[in-house]
């Protein structure tokens, strides 16, 4: 009986829980004047891209993430760029099946993350012995952290850190002396808990493992039963089973298709500038409320550089769980058992010394810079918070006895209403309102009305992803085209280090008039333009540039922000068809090599120096086996007198040097395989130091030339 009477407090208090997260996604959001169908919450920079995704999924594409609309012409792959977050893609799916429209879906998905987040978080907290009352105010505030509301849709597979309650509560309960063991009737739900903590994300992973080692070392120097030890080991490896099951698909592709190294950029210097800062968990959030408070954050902010460790404000309410926490080590304990507070304090000061500014992220970055926003920890400090915030408000509660019960929920009530208001900073509910509107809705309208199931050329040409601002164009705004069409195919999306982004990278790097010639012989039938990512003289010389080759009016949106010239007529009047040549000279491109350095320039010529043993790579990114001519000039630095012997793979050629620094001549055709193919310099003459022996060098290559041969 008192099973049943339990499971039908708890369906009670996760009833009460979804009402109260109802209520201040109404509030926080002011959803009674957002139309959900039509306008993104909470999304820019980023969000964009995780919009994009959301439609690739409502467009059938599932649980891949991939699209033969976007990365013309060969198509969208994000396999390169992983997170190991398959919890956050599977919620997105469940959505998409609901709805077609993926503004509506995308907005859900969001908004009910919230209510789930803040059941597991009570759930969590009932199990460690909260009073369910105070359970359920603390699980709300803790799914309406300024962390989860600032992150919004931009960063959804960050916002959507549910695991982290769990993997807490595993830690506590694999930590320390007290009396606890994984029997057979909780063992099933300890693997699927510990695998999807795996499952959630690699850095909610990695900071599980983080603590779960601390959970190990503090076993250690408090003598707690070697099972307890083996419970946390097999814990991270559970986690680290779930990481290997989310990143399958991701290892598949890279054994069929090679590692791209460029899709990622990461930096250890970067860890400095994400990493946590003690003073931003305990400020108020940006943008308070209360004018008193957003000054006083306002001017820490002007003397610091802001970046996402802005996001990682505790609030009010968990600020004072984290303060007890901190204070804790400094109190006499009398107490024979230890308490849960210890374990918290424990926690917290780890979870500090390794992300703060100058902390041990800072000697993890020398070996891998993977992690570098040490920030992100701040959802694992916050639950910490949360639970001693709980536990000292039932304390205070406890006074209470006697009293009626609305005078505990009136209290209550007042702590949610504050933490909330708190919590929540003073922004409207954030939507494209730059770029993603009626205007550029109609613009996309009307050239699919153009030009049905065009390929489209984007410019400027950008790299996906990470490429940043671009004058006034943001990071992802090429992908509006992309969202506003429903058959149209764009060339943003090509994956860096990828063959369309390479393909892309070469033909913009042409004259306006060769770059019209070459799209239109690989198959694009127009022309976009994006005026926020020129300087507007930059812009207009581009689009009459275009014009007086196409002789085609563009069609301009009524922002005039976007341009788009059809080259249908162009490619009739000049009868241009699909070129194969076209498309594999545009695949190849030539990379330093041992001994080369980087390429100069001037008026007449472009040039690499070399050293008299250097090479040069052709790396060539389509499928086939091509015969690639190679042509440039050679000139030796120096009166010297010798030979030159230029070989790739079985062919091999000899140039002659007489020391007069004439400039001898070199045409060969090399059979270069796909991949990478090393044409090797080897020289007979000296080096020569110049630049106070920064570079020895021996002879540059002038002006080479690649062509494939058909």
């Amino acid at each position: 009986m008192s099973q049943i009477k339990n499971f039908k407090n708890n369906i009670v208090c996760m009833g009460i829980t979804v009402i109260i997260v109802i209520i201040c996604l109404f509030l926080v959001y002011r959803l009674w004047s957002v139309n959900l169908a039509e306008i993104p919450l909470a999304s820019r920079d980023d969000g964009v891209w995780e919009l994009a995704s959301h439609k690739m999924v409502t467009e059938g594409k599932k649980m891949s993430y991939t699209s033969e609309r976007l990365g013309a012409p060969f198509g969208y792959e994000a396999k390169d760029f992983t997170a190991a977050s398959f919890l956050p893609k599977l919620w997105m799916n469940l959505w998409a099946l609901l709805t077609d429209n993926y503004i509506l879906g995308f907005n859900l998905g969001y908004l009910f993350a919230y209510i789930l987040l803040a059941i597991v978080a009570l759930f969590v907290l009932l199990k460690l012995g909260v009073r369910a009352e105070v359970s359920i105010v603390a699980a709300v505030l803790y799914s309406f952290l300024p962390y989860h509301i600032l992150r919004g849709q931009v960063h959804f597979a960050l916002s959507f850190y549910i695991v982290v309650p769990v993997s807490v509560y595993y830690i506590l309960k694999l930590m320390g002396n007290e009396k606890y063991s994984i029997n057979r009737k909780s063992i099933g739900l300890w693997i699927i808990a510990m695998i999807l903590s795996g499952m959630d994300g690699i850095y909610y992973a990695f900071f599980s493992c983080f603590f779960l080692c601390v959970a190990i070392f503090y076993n250690v120097l408090n003598k707690a039963p070697w099972k307890k030890i083996i419970g946390c080991i097999f814990s991270i490896g559970l986690i680290c089973i779930g990481v290997l099951l989310s990143v399958i698909p991701n290892l598949i592709y890279w054994y069929e298709n090679g590692i791209n190294r460029s899709a990622v950029g990461r930096q250890s210097s970067e860890v400095t500038f994400y990493a946590l800062r003690l003073a931003q968990l305990i400020l108020p959030v940006t943008n308070h409320r209360i004018e008193f408070l957003e000054r006083i954050k306002a001017a820490y902010n002007r003397v610091i550089i802001i970046t996402e460790s802005d996001w990682a404000t505790l609030g009010l309410c968990f600020t004072v769980g984290f303060i007890l926490l901190l204070i804790h080590v400094f109190r006499a304990h009398n107490e024979k058992e230890e308490s849960i507070f210890t374990k918290l304090s424990v926690l917290t000061y780890c979870g500090l010394a390794y992300a703060t500014i100058g902390g041990f992220i800072e000697i993890q970055a020398v070996i891998f810079s993977l992690i570098r926003c040490a920030n992100r920890i701040s959802v694992f400090i916050a639950f910490f918070a949360c639970i001693s915030f709980s536990i000292v408000v039932e304390k205070a509660l406890s006074h209470f006895k006697g009293q009626k019960s609305y005078v505990i929920h009136i209290v209550l009530f007042l702590i949610l209403c504050i933490g909330i208001y708190d919590q929540a900073p003073n922004n409207d509910s954030e939507c494209y309102s730059t770029f993603y509107d009626s205007d550029t809705k109609a613009f996309v309208a009307e050239i699919e009305a153009t030009d049905p199931e065009a390929m489209i050329l984007q410019l400027p040409n950008v790299s996906f992803p990470e490429n940043g601002t671009v004058n006034e164009m943001k990071d992802y705004a090429h992908f509006v085209g992309y969202l506003y069409s429903d058959k149209l195919r764009w060339s943003y999306g090509a994956m860096k280090g990828r063959e369309g982004s390479v393909l892309l990278n070469n033909l913009c790097s042409l004259s306006t008039e060769e770059m019209v010639k070459q799209a239109a012989e690989i198959g694009f039938d127009g022309i976009y333009i994006d005026r926020y990512g020129y300087k507007s003289d930059e812009a207009e010389i581009l689009e009459s540039t275009i014009y007086e080759i196409t002789k085609q009016e563009p069609i301009v949106s009524a922002n005039n922000r976007y341009v788009y010239f059809s080259l249908g007529q162009y490619i009739i009047n000049n009868n241009i068809s699909f070129n194969q040549k076209t498309l594999s000279e545009n695949l190849i491109i030539i990379v330093n090599g041992d001994g080369m350095y980087n390429k100069e320039t001037n008026d007449k010529y472009e040039w690499y120096w070399c050293q008299n043993d250097s090479s040069i790579i052709i790396a060539n990114y389509s499928n086939e086996e091509l015969t690639v001519g190679m042509s440039f000039e050679i000139e030796v630095y120096g009166n010297q007198n010798g030979t030159i012997n230029i070989s790739c793979g079985d062919s091999n050629e000899t140039i002659y040097i007489d020391g007069n620094n004439q400039k001898q001549t070199f045409n060969k055709d090399f059979y270069v395989l796909p991949g990478e193919n090393e044409i090797v310099f080897t020289s007979d003459m000296q080096n020569i130091s110049i630049e106070n022996g920064q570079r020895q060098i021996c002879f540059r290559i002038i002006n080479e030339d690649i062509s494939v041969e058909y």
